[in-house]
């Protein structure tokens, strides 16, 4: 038996070795091709600071490569220790006994039954034990999974039988082969099936996701965002541009309105984030901005607004003090004035005016503007007049809605299709 176990673990080191070392080669290759990827992709220049590959990265790959897959090896050289020669050259094997089908029954069973119930309640959008139906939907889907995957070997033989009749018919002896290879060991059919089981579940899982923030997404842009036109840096856009852009189009004549929206990271409640810099008068021409409490146009001088969420996570109400700190000014302290629900408008939650965000960081750039065109201006005419009044401002983009919607599906298509890349 020793020798047995000994021979499978080193079979299985060598494998685990060798297979981290490649590993490591493909990643090395993978993190090249990716850089060129997103260089291409998505018009952004990534830091030149060289591929970074240092010995712990190895020696951690290498590692984690040799434990897993010893310890998957593990389990199954000592169930093989325990087969005696005559019995492992059997038609049938060992280990298929009444006993073990019971215990996958009675263990597999109910995994399969609450997970469906979950999964029930969870559409249905019962409230069980005050989770949300979406959470209540992935558990039972998990249990599911689960309950599938330790029932399978029950099903793998008339399955495997059945599914060898049409392949028979066509070729026999191949389909008959291959038939009673598929039910001499159900549960080694069940392993393989369930390995496919898994990478279509994470297929389906992935283009779901995909799918449902494609239309969380341009839903949100088609009910919060009113602009005719949009303003926005090129590729990766970590600088913004000019707020002079947003004044120069603003003056011409075939423009009825146009705000820029600056954003600056600082401190806020010990936690490094984003403020947002506005027009509190005319944002919301633009944006559909609810005022839950407080005035949102009173946001002169030491005044900050929040989202709803953010409020309610951190107790905060009308006329608390939060305390910000800026790169150029350091710690103040502000008074919330209002309390908003901004829905997926913009990528900040706390807001300021445009004079207090010029007051407290260096650099005023406006990250995305709005415009909304003259009576009787089409969109091809607005645009058109914008390029032109932009020719001093050279790589600012305009879109309007539809554009922008495109944007976004291509930029989850391109995430999908990497995430695919790598499952296969």
């Amino acid at each position: 038996r020793g020798q047995v176990t000994s021979s499978v673990l080193f079979e299985s080191a060598m494998t685990g070795l060798i297979a981290s070392l490649l590993g490591v080669g493909a990643g090395i290759l993978l993190a090249i091709a990716m850089e060129a990827l997103i260089e291409v992709a998505f018009g952004g220049n990534l830091p030149d600071a060289g591929l970074q590959l240092q010995l712990r990265t190895v020696v951690v790959a290498i590692t984690v490569g040799l434990l897993v897959t010893m310890t998957s090896a593990l389990l199954p050289a000592v169930r093989a220790s325990r087969i005696s020669p005559m019995a492992a050259l059997r038609e049938t094997p060992t280990g298929s006994n009444p006993a073990t089908w019971r215990r996958r029954i009675l263990s597999g069973s109910p995994v399969l039954l609450i997970g469906i119930g979950a999964m029930a309640a969870g559409l249905a959008g019962l409230d069980i034990f005050g989770l949300a139906p979406a959470l209540l939907v992935g558990i039972g889907a998990g249990l599911v999974f689960i309950g599938v995957y330790v029932l399978s070997p029950l099903v793998a033989r008339p399955i495997s039988r059945l599914a060898g009749i049409p392949i028979k018919a066509v070729a026999s002896a191949t389909g008959n082969l291959a038939e009673r290879n598929a039910s001499r060991s159900p549960r080694r059919t069940a392993a393989t099936a369930g390995a496919l089981m898994i990478g279509l579940a994470l297929v389906a899982t992935v283009s779901i996701l995909a799918a449902s923030t494609r239309d969380t997404a341009t839903n949100a842009i088609e009910e919060a965002f009113t602009a005719d036109l949009l303003l926005q840096p090129p590729g990766f856009g970590f600088t913004g541009f000019s707020s002079d852009a947003v004044d120069t189009v603003a003056g011409i004549e075939e423009i009825e309105s146009a705000t820029g929206v600056k954003i600056g990271p600082a401190s806020v409640l010990d936690t490094t984030t984003f403020v947002a810099g506005v027009d509190t008068e005319l944002i919301r021409e633009f944006l559909d901005i609810e005022i839950i409490a407080g005035s949102f146009d009173s946001l002169s001088g030491n005044r900050i607004s929040t989202t709803k969420s953010t409020a309610d996570s951190n107790d905060l109400s009308i006329g608390d003090t939060v305390e910000v700190g800026f790169a150029r000014t350091g710690t103040q302290r502000f008074e919330l004035a209002a309390i908003i629900d901004a829905g997926a408008a913009t990528d900040t939650n706390w807001y300021v005016s445009d004079s207090t965000f010029a007051e407290h960081f260096l650099e005023t750039n406006a990250f995305q503007a709005y415009i909304r065109l003259a009576d009787g201006v089409s969109v091809e005419q607005g645009r058109a007049a914008v390029e032109t009044a932009l020719t001093d401002f050279p790589g600012i983009e305009v879109i309007d809605q539809e554009e922008l919607r495109d944007q976004i599906a291509s930029q989850i298509n391109q995430v999908v299709f990497l995430i695919f890349g790598l499952l296969a």
